[in-house]
C-alpha cells in the first residue's frame, strides 16, 4: 500500500513541476517576429 503512494508520488511531483522549468519559445533565432510558416505560404503561392 505504501509503495504504491511513495511511488505515485516519484512519478507526479515532476510532472506538476515541469511547466516550471518552461522557458517561452522564441521566433526565428531568439530574436525578431518572424516565424516563417511552410503550410501557409504553399497556400499563397497556389492562391497567388
Amino acid at each position: 500500500m505504501y509503495a504504491v503512494l511513495i511511488n505515485t508520488t516519484v512519478l507526479l511531483v515532476p510532472a506538476a513541476l515541469s511547466p516550471l522549468a518552461v522557458t517561452p519559445a522564441h521566433a526565428l533565432f531568439g530574436f525578431g517576429d518572424i516565424v516563417f510558416d511552410p503550410s501557409n505560404y504553399a497556400e499563397n503561392v497556389l492562391q497567388a
